[in-house]
C-alpha cells in the first residue's frame, strides 16, 4: 500500500533478477571522514553464477559498512562513541 494509506511509511526493495546465461559482478568501495570526528568506510559487492545454462543461476550479494562517530563522552574520555558497523547479505 503506497501513499497517504501506508502508515509510518514504506520500504521498497526492488532486487535485480539473476541472468540465466551470463557470469559476472560488481564491488563498490567507498570512504569518508566528518570533521573532528572518525573515518567511515563502505564495500558492498555482488556475483551472479550460471547454475545450468538457461535455466538456473544464482545471484549473490553482501555488504559491511562503518559509519565513524563525531560525538565524544567528555564523562569516560572515549571518542567518537556514536560511531556504528552494520552488513549483511542476501
Amino acid at each position: 500500500m503506497y501513499g497517504a494509506s501506508a502508515m509510518g511509511g514504506i520500504v521498497k526493495v526492488v532486487t535485480t533478477k539473476p541472468s540465466l546465461t551470463d557470469f559476472g559482478g560488481n564491488i563498490r568501495v567507498e570512504g569518508g571522514s566528518t570533521d573532528g570526528g572518525g573515518a567511515s568506510y563502505g564495500v558492498r559487492g555482488a556475483v551472479n553464477i550460471p547454475l545450468v545454462d538457461g535455466i538456473a543461476a544464482l545471484r549473490v550479494t553482501g555488504f559491511e559498512r562503518h559509519d565513524g562517530g563525531f560525538v565524544n563522552n567528555v564523562y569516560t574520555g572515549q571518542n567518537n562513541v556514536n560511531g556504528d558497523n552494520s552488513s549483511g547479505g542476501a
